[in-house]
């Protein structure tokens, strides 16, 4: 039973009061409230109260529509409380319910003591280490909003938008330009009338790239993070531990083929190992004296910047 059921004019949204404050600074504390939120939207969201299946399981500390607050439909429709019950709630009510172990997060957490000549260390232009990647990820997550955003992720899909940019090293002028230029797209996504995709949006959502510390953007907006607000999933690029293993009995068994090989006097096509890429445009270009770099593109499916490097090395 909630304390109190809340409308925001186009959701309704269930409330549930502790007996007392959480610290949510604790990294441990909001894991397993996350995990207890995910639990109780599973167990209310059924077809009795909506008509969607897509459930919509955001952060815990997500910030909600203050009670009073006027909602997206009308300025005269406010935001209302309807009080359920005085239930008050405990951590441990919830992980009974649940079945939930508790055992990772009954962990006493000790908050980091600060000397007071110490509080330099805090300035907020400290430099944070992130990797640099090349702007083809940026391209990329250009095109998946494109072909997968969907209503319910567009806001976050311009929040990555600019993680991939600050990432990639791609100039703040042109990430704000990309941005803007999805809002046509993106509100044409939309299911209801009451939640129209704006520059509005865009504007809030490029606030993430003001300040100094802009690039702490990059840290937190990792693939999961990003998968889970964006709702386009993204898959891992490593393979699990069993198909990596596949592959390495799979060399193993190469190895000892060519083993057996030498024993027997069996030649090999290339003796000396498989041929450079440097080594495939040279012996083209001989064969080729007057072929161009399109053709060898097609012949032998090396990428044009790859011809391009090695093009000019059998001179």
């Amino acid at each position: 039973m909630p304390t109190y059921i809340v409308s925001s004019g186009k959701g309704v949204h269930v409330y549930y009061f502790l007996e007392s404050p959480v610290p949510m600074y604790a990294k441990h504390i909001r894991g397993i409230y996350k995990e207890i939120k995910k639990k109780l939207v599973n167990h209310l969201w059924n077809s009795y109260v909506s008509l969607s299946d897509d459930k919509d399981a955001q952060s815990v500390v997500e910030g909600m529509r203050c009670v009073g607050s006027q909602t997206k439909l009308r300025e005269d429709i406010f935001v209302k409380a309807y009080k359920i019950s005085d239930k008050r709630y405990t951590i441990d009510d919830f992980l009974a319910k649940y079945s939930i172990d508790d055992t990772e997060w009954k962990k006493p957490h000790i908050p980091k003591q600060i000397a007071f000549d110490d509080l330099s260390e805090l300035k907020s232009d400290k430099q944070h280490g992130y990797w640099t990647c090349k702007t083809a990820l940026y391209d990329w997550w250009k095109r998946r909003i494109e072909e997968d955003s969907i209503e319910g992720g567009r806001y976050f899909a311009i929040m990555a938008l600019c993680a991939y940019g600050l990432k990639c090293g791609v100039p703040i002028k042109t990430i704000k330009e990309d941005a803007y230029s999805y809002v046509p797209l993106l509100d044409s996504r939309t299911k209801g009338d009451a939640n129209h995709f704006t520059t509005y949006d865009v504007d809030d959502a490029l606030k993430c790239l003001l300040g100094k510390d802009n690039k702490h953007l990059t840290h937190i907006a990792g693939r999961e993070w990003i998968s889970e607000k964006t709702k386009i999933e993204i898959k891992p690029t490593h393979r699990p531990r069993g198909e990596r293993l596949k592959q390495e009995w799979h060399l193993e068994d190469c190895r000892d083929k060519k083993l057996k090989m030498k024993k027997r006097g069996i030649p090999f096509k290339n003796p000396e190992g498989r041929p450079t890429s440097e080594r495939i445009v040279i012996d083209w270009r001989l064969g080729h004296p007057n072929g161009k770099k399109i053709e060898c593109h097609r012949e032998t499916g090396l990428s044009r910047v790859t011809i391009d490097k090695w093009w000019d090395s059998y001179n």
